[in-house]
Formats: structure tokens, C-alpha cells, sequence
């Protein structure tokens, strides 16, 4: 018995004595994630690893925890994708309570751009107008939507980046959009317009009619025809073809509008009664009684080269042998001197290429225009050289008479209308090439303003009358002109 007593206490402290020694156990002091943030697409996963510190920690367990459970889920460690947006993931030792975080962004499965499209294919604009163009992407639902904007000629047209596009000059250019990748693009293409008229002052006469013309450009654009209009039907009337007709005397304007009412040109219009000593022959247009720089029917007056606004000697000197010559004239009236005229070619009125001096293709201007006509110049508008049809019309024998006679001792031809009875006198004044004066007292020589239409002579070559008879001459020869007026 005393044995078995023996044995139970020696049993007992051995136990006390291997309790007393056992170690104390590991508390955790922190813990650490694989990724601080991360990056995954709807659908996707991807497990991160928390690592509990010490490594030698007793209690490893680790809580997970998501802040969106509808953006990302997260079980052991694993965290799932739901839809786009963002969360936090929260990983916590149930040892002490340590966290680390992970930050998690979910994005939409990429969606690449196919197309791009504006919402107008092309656009007109006035200068200075402006449009707000919208670009299409496609699909909706690309990822990435970013596009951006550009002019093919931001003199033309300018856009920024929201869409605004602004006419600067008339002409044409495209507006670009790119995808933000650089692979999709989509032009829009801008026709910025004007409207002008070939003049913005007319004079007329009462029962007298001029012409307009309206040009609406750039060339390609769809607007092209016009709608004509005048601020005072009384004092003038304007046909659909620019047709002016004077009423009475006053002013008007004018006006040239595009059919879609947005862009308008205007002509100021001044009628003026008919001059008292304007000829009537019953023709089409009335003559003056005198040639241009003559003060009497039977004066020779000036000579001008065709399309010449001035003479290209001093005033005084028509008639000299020896006249004084303007700055830059002293050959008078030679090829050198030829209004337009460049070597051997043309920079303006030419119908056909050999001729053609200018950039593109010949101007094919077979009729002076207002600024080149030294009648229309040198009397303010109010008259103008006559044209070729002009000329013939007084021509025409059922017209009237022409008679070789002498006025105040000046040779030349008396022009007797059959219709009116009313008479002009067109004297031999001869003509001027290069410094020389020819066949004064014998023939004379009157510009019409228009060019010849022969294609092999039409760069050098004007319509003229020499007396009764119609003819042509060399565009840089000083001759007379009889003005009229419609």
C-alpha cells in the first residue's frame, strides 16, 4: 500500500514539473497581402495570398471580407469579378484582429471601336457660321470612346474637340474624327459658302438695263441657284436671270439670295435719267455723240489698247507725232505695253490653252468686264464700250445709212438711223501702234469689247469696226471707242 502511495506521488510531481516547462504560445503581429490592388474584368478571378506574421504564429486563420459585394466577392482568398466598379477587400487575422487591404477595380470586357459616323456627311456653312457636329460611335458600348477632331484645312474650316466647327474662308475641307487607338477614322466634309455679285455699285438709266451676276462658291457645293430681289420695285426691277431694268430715277438695292434663304450678296443701284445728248438710233442700246476723250461728234478723242483703262501717253498728246509718254510707256502701243499680256501668252480674257498664261485652264472671258472697259471707267459707269452685236446692229443695212462725209472739215462716216432719222458722226481718227499715228483723215478704228472668237487668234485678237466694214485687230493697238449706253 505504502508503495502504491509512493508511486502516485512520484507520478504526480513528475507531471507539475513538465507543465512548469511547456513554452508560451505565438501571438500574430501582422499580416500582409501578394497584391495591394488589382485589375480584373467582369467574370474574372484571381486568388491573393495572406501571408500571417510571424511565420511561427500559432493561430494563422485568416477572415475574408469585401466591401461591394456586387462589384467583387471574395471567399479564401479567391476574389470574383461581378461588374464594373470598385471594392475593397479586407483580409483579418482572427488572431489579434490585424487587416490588410486590397484594392480591386472591375472593369467591363473591352469592347474595341468598329465605326465612327457624324451626324451630317457634309455640311455648308457661311463664314464666321458655326455647327455642332456629332460623332456616332459604334458599338455603345465600346470601351473606350474617346475621338478625336481635325481640319484637313483649318484655313477653310476650324473644329475643337467638342465639335464646333466654324467657317473661316470659302472653300472646302474635311473634318476628321480618329479613334482613340488610331485605327478608325470618319470625315465629315465642310463647304463653307459665299455668295458675291460681280458688282456692288450699278448705274443705269431710266428704261435702260444692266446684268448682274451672282457667284455662289465654292464650286462643288449643292446650293447654286439664286433668288433675285430689289428694296424698291419702283425705282428698279430685277428678273430671275439678274437682269436690272431702271424704273425712275433713285437708288435700290439689289439683292442675290441662295434658294435655302441663308447666304445674300447686294448691289447698291443708282438710275439716272437718260443723258440729254445721248443718240437714240432705235437699236438696242443709245449712242454717244462722241468718241471717248472728244468734246465735238466730229473729235477724234483718245486711243486705248483693249481692256486699257488709260492711255499710255500724257493728256493733250492724242494727236502728236511726238508725244510725251507716261512712265513706263515710251514704246507706245506694242506688245510690251498689251494690257494682260505676259510674253506671249494671256493672263486674262483667252478662250483656248496655247494662249493661256494663267494657273488652271483658260478664264474663256470673251467680253470685257467693267473694271477693263475705259468707257464704263472713265465715265463712272454710265457708259461702256459697245459690243460686237452692238456694232453690227449699227452695221445692219435695213438699220441705217452710213455716208462717207465731212464735218467741220473732219473726214469720216455720217450713221443715219432708218428707224429714228437721228444721226452720229464717227470720224477718221486713225489709229496708234507703238509711237507711230496712222491713217489719220482716212479710216478710223473703234474697239468693240469683245474678243475674237476664233480659237487660233482669241489671245490677240479683239472685234473692231474700221468705218463701215467689221473687223479684228492686235488687242495692244491704241483705238477709238464710241460709248454707248443700254
Amino acid at each position: 500500500m505504502k508503495h502504491f502511495f509512493r508511486v502516485l506521488v512520484l507520478l504526480f510531481c513528475m507531471g507539475t514539473l513538465l507543465y512548469s516547462c511547456r513554452p508560451e504560445p505565438v501571438a500574430v503581429s501582422g499580416i500582409k497581402l501578394s497584391l495591394s490592388s488589382l485589375m480584373l474584368f467582369e467574370g474574372e478571378t484571381l486568388p491573393i495570398v495572406a501571408t500571417v506574421l510571424p511565420d511561427n504564429a500559432d493561430n494563422k486563420t485568416v477572415l475574408w471580407t469585401t466591401d461591394n459585394p456586387s462589384v467583387a466577392n471574395v471567399s479564401g482568398g479567391k476574389i470574383t469579378a461581378v461588374k464594373a466598379g470598385n471594392a475593397i477587400i479586407t483580409a483579418t487575422t482572427e488572431d489579434g484582429g490585424r487587416t490588410a487591404t486590397c484594392r480591386v477595380e472591375v472593369r467591363s470586357p473591352y469592347v474595341a471601336v468598329g465605326n465612327l459616323s457624324f451626324d451630317k456627311a457634309e455640311i455648308e456653312l457661311g463664314i464666321g457660321d458655326e455647327y455642332e457636329l456629332r460623332v456616332i460611335v459604334f458599338p455603345e458600348n465600346a470601351t473606350d470612346k474617346d475621338v478625336t477632331l481635325n481640319s484637313s484645312d483649318p484655313s477653310v474650316a476650324t473644329v475643337d474637340q467638342s465639335g464646333k466647327v466654324t467657317g473661316i474662308k470659302t472653300g472646302v475641307a474635311s473634318i476628321i474624327a480618329t479613334s482613340a487607338n488610331g485605327i478608325i477614322k470618319e470625315t465629315c466634309k465642310v463647304y463653307v459658302v459665299s455668295i458675291t455679285l460681280d458688282r456692288s455699285t450699278l448705274l443705269t438709266h431710266v428704261g435702260g438695263s444692266k446684268s448682274l451676276k451672282a457667284s455662289v462658291l465654292p464650286s462643288p457645293v449643292k446650293v447654286k441657284g439664286v433668288l433675285w430681289g430689289s428694296s424698291d420695285p419702283s425705282v428698279a426691277a430685277v428678273d430671275q436671270n439678274g437682269k436690272v431694268t431702271g424704273i425712275r430715277e433713285g437708288t435700290a438695292t439689289i439683292s442675290a439670295t441662295t434658294q435655302n434663304g441663308s447666304w445674300t450678296a447686294s448691289c447698291l443701284l443708282t438710275v439716272k435719267p437718260i443723258p440729254a445728248d445721248a443718240v437714240d438710233m432705235g437699236l438696242s442700246v443709245l449712242w454717244a455723240p462722241c468718241n471717248l476723250g472728244a468734246d465735238t461728234p466730229e473729235g477724234y478723242g483718245d486711243y486705248y489698247a483693249w481692256g486699257a483703262v488709260e492711255t499710255w501717253y500724257e493728256d493733250g498728246c492724242a494727236q502728236s507725232e511726238t508725244p510725251v509718254w507716261k512712265p513706263g510707256r515710251s514704246n507706245g502701243y506694242c506688245t510690251a505695253n498689251c494690257p494682260f499680256r505676259e510674253g506671249h501668252k494671256y493672263l486674262k480674257y483667252v478662250l483656248s490653252e496655247p494662249f493661256w498664261g494663267g494657273s488652271g485652264s483658260p478664264d474663256c472671258k470673251a467680253v470685257l468686264d467693267s473694271e477693263d472697259d475705259a468707257a464704263h471707267v472713265r465715265t463712272n459707269g454710265e457708259w461702256r464700250i459697245p459690243l460686237d452685236e452692238e456694232w453690227t446692229e449699227l452695221r445692219n443695212p435695213d438699220n441705217c445709212t452710213w455716208t462717207w462725209t465731212t464735218l467741220n472739215g473732219i473726214n469720216g462716216y455720217m450713221v443715219t438711223s432708218k428707224k429714228t432719222g437721228n444721226s452720229i458722226f464717227l470720224p477718221a481718227a486713225g489709229y496708234r501702234s507703238e509711237t507711230f499715228i496712222s491713217s489719220v483723215g482716212q479710216t478710223g478704228f473703234y474697239w468693240a469689247s469683245t474678243l475674237l472668237n476664233s480659237v487660233n487668234s482669241s489671245s490677240s485678237y479683239a472685234w473692231m469696226v474700221y468705218m463701215a466694214d467689221r473687223g479684228n485687230s492686235a488687242r495692244y493697238l491704241g483705238q477709238s471707242i464710241r460709248p454707248v449706253l443700254e
